[in-house]
């Protein structure tokens, strides 16, 4: 299941959240093992990879490992058919490309 949620953090910040959730793990009303495995997967998650996007005479063909949804405004319109419009209104033509790890 592709998460609603990307949160880039260092390794510094990544031991801390480990530190905190071990920490947290030995209350009372917690579910000591759904914090012991969310403990394990931010020790042991890689971080994500390049975003590589492939560009070729002005055509996106392809972005790769891309977490995020992109959406892509081209505002070199001449000859172009299918018109969108930008968050200000602006004329372009709008590419849109899902989340791809």
């Amino acid at each position: 299941m592709t998460s609603k949620v990307w949160l880039g953090l260092n390794e510094s910040e990544r031991r801390v959240l480990r530190q905190a959730l071990l920490a947290y793990a030995g209350g009372e009303a917690v579910d000591c093992e759904a914090i012991n495995a969310l403990a394990k997967k931010v020790a042991t998650v890689p971080p994500h990879q390049t975003i590589i996007i492939r560009v070729n005479r002005g055509y996106v063909e392809d972005i790769e490992h891309n977490p995020v949804p992109v959406v892509l405004y081209d505002y070199d319109i001449d000859g172009a058919d299918d018109l969108g419009r930008d968050d200000s209104g602006r004329h372009c033509v709008v590419s849109e490309y899902e989340p791809r790890l």
